[in-house]
């Protein structure tokens, strides 16, 4: 799991309010950073933009939307997340963008043009989708998404999402599932059962060190004092008479 998906999850995780920002809002500052990367939907289609000609930045993103998508899939499956659509007649009126920049969107005097915030323009571009401009000068230029993840996106990016008591626990396991976990939990049992005899072995070899039984340990005491008794020497007085 990427970085940005383990924040993307705490930050699901630390979001209780019921005023909230709609789930595509609250990660734009994770996945959409300025001068980085957007999303823009419009005509039930989404656009990737991305820095003119940086195809690697493309790759790369697109994996972590990936990586994102399927995790969110995972999550509501086993009930560790409340998906509550949002979406409204108002958000299809006009392209609704996911970027970190944006303030708001707003008409221009170009019909294909909005206002997005501090000076940087959304401008439809015919046949390509979209770009973000400043000062007539291309910031981010879009891509076409693939239409399988657009049900997705759809789903997630216009919704408001809750966590369950289970996505906390879910998180201090490391990420991990009760199965993941408990299979970790053996992996590291098992390891242990075979360290210790192995260990055991290498301390009485580097030091000497031998563990006897009780029968054991009275059978040599026994021989000792039977030694003890044999190799003794008793002095006895020497008797002189006297003349």
């Amino acid at each position: 799991m990427n970085k940005e998906t383990k924040k993307i999850i705490r930050l699901i995780n630390n979001s209780y309010s019921v005023e909230k920002s709609i789930f595509g809002d609250m990660i734009a500052s994770i996945l959409f950073p300025k001068n980085t990367a957007a999303i823009c939907y419009s005509n039930d289609d989404f656009f990737l933009l991305i820095p003119p000609q940086d195809k690697q930045k493309q790759e790369k993103l697109f994996k972590k939307i990936i990586e994102m998508l399927s995790f969110l899939n995972d999550l509501d499956k086993r009930h560790l997340i409340y998906v509550h659509p949002a979406k409204n007649d108002q958000m299809e009126e006009k392209p609704y963008i996911f970027y970190e920049m944006k303030k708001y969107v707003r008409n221009s005097q170009d019909p294909l043009s909005w206002k997005i915030g501090d000076g940087l323009i959304l401008h439809s571009v015919e046949d390509t989708g979209f770009s973000i401009e400043r000062n007539n000068s291309i910031i981010l230029e879009s891509t076409h998404l693939p239409k399988p993840i657009k049900d997705d996106l759809n789903k997630y990016l216009f919704s408001y999402i809750y966590p369950t008591t289970s996505l906390s626990e879910f998180i201090n396991r490391g990420f991990r599932s009760n199965e993941q976990y408990a299979l970790r939990l053996s992996f590291w049992s098992l390891c242990i059962a075979i360290l210790i005899p192995i260990i055991a072995i290498f301390l009485s070899n580097r030091w000497g060190y031998i563990t006897i039984d009780k029968k054991q340990f009275n059978q040599l005491l026994q021989n000792h004092q039977c030694s003890e008794i044999s190799n003794s020497t008793i002095n006895y007085p020497i008797l002189t008479s006297k003349k």
